[in-house]
């Protein structure tokens, strides 16, 4: 019996520029062969059938509903309504971009300016001391703006990047977010105690999902208290994938009104990352309130820049030195 399955390779160049994929049909035996260990000279072999197939180009088009105040009408009454379920009567406050539509203004970032806006990242749960080593000089070499590591490797990077303008994020309750508010905020307190000085948190999306919206608000409330009381970023991941777009509306919202610095699109383990049209719809939510970064599937040049062109604030990849310019 064979199964398909469509496996990313590699960016290589098809017709006319255009970046391609392969798609398998693979016998059970080779169904779990590591995506890294596929080459073209493997393509031949017995074991797969394989179709070469053009990919749809990348476009964050100025032409979505958030970019054109589509969604505009459909923030606010989520606003208000939150603003009911919350108890939060001053809530619209934080929207001031919502009172008038205003067309999205394109971000001036060049290719030799995108590795400040990079958190390079290594989130493997494989990873060693020695390639969180490699991360850093990387980090250093290309000057991103920080490395985003796992909690035990906080103090490591902190010692390694001593002296950098590189910062040290770290993912916290990561990536199914279910842990209480309070030991996502005690989490975080010793990962900053340790030299974090930035963020990731996961959401409980469960939580959003069950529309229990007190609850979702609290989920962030302490951990938000805590970095802000100790002047640390603080990144909230909404894991767009799995949501609805009322529901990315509701995340976002809930982020602001906890005043979080940056809503982030995808942990990256989950099914999917990030989409033009998520993001498209935080940008439109957040407006100035807070921050965007992207993080899910962004492995080259051009479609880091056109996320960081319509808006977004920070990219999450693994992938820097291959996005980046030195």
């Amino acid at each position: 019996m064979w199964e398909c399955c469509t496996r990313y390779v590699s960016s290589i160049d098809g017709v006319n520029g255009q970046k391609a994929t392969f798609c398998f049909l693979l016998s059970p035996h080779v169904f779990s062969l590591l995506e890294d260990q596929v080459t073209p000279s493997s393509l031949s072999s017995p074991c797969c059938f394989c179709l070469f197939v053009l990919s749809t180009p990348f476009h964050m088009s100025a032409s979505l509903p958030g970019a054109e105040g589509k969604l505009n009408e459909q923030i606010r009454e989520r606003i208000a309504f939150l603003s009911r379920e919350l108890a939060l009567p001053h809530l619209a406050d934080g929207f001031p971009h919502l009172r008038e539509w205003r067309p999205r203004v394109p971000q001036a970032v060049s290719e030799e300016t995108i590795a400040a806006h990079v958190d390079h990242t290594l989130l493997k749960s494989t990873a060693t001391a020695a390639a969180v080593t490699r991360l850093c000089e990387e980090a250093r070499t290309y000057q991103f703006c920080t490395v985003c590591v796992h909690d035990c490797f906080v103090p490591l990077c902190r010692a390694l990047l001593e002296g950098s303008a590189v910062r040290v994020a770290c993912v916290c309750n990561f990536p199914l977010g279910h842990s209480s508010p309070r030991v996502k905020a005690m989490e975080a307190a010793e990962n900053i105690a340790n030299g974090a000085q930035e963020i990731d948190t996961v959401m409980n999306v469960g939580l959003l999902r069950d529309r229990q919206y007190r609850k979702a608000y609290d989920d962030f409330f302490h951990i938000a208290q805590v970095c802000r009381e100790r002047g640390v970023t603080l990144k909230i991941i909404l894991e767009t994938c799995l949501l609805s777009t009322e529901e990315i509306i509701d995340a976002c919202i809930i982020g602001v009104a906890n005043r979080v610095d940056f809503v982030k699109t995808s942990t990256g383990f989950s099914t999917a990352g990030a989409t033009p049209e998520a993001v498209d719809v935080m940008l439109a939510v957040v407006g100035d309130a807070c921050a965007v970064k992207v993080s899910g599937g962004v492995r080259d040049r051009p479609t880091a820049l056109q996320y960081l062109r319509a808006g977004a604030q920070r990219i999450g990849t693994s992938s820097g030195t291959q996005i980046c310019p030195l």
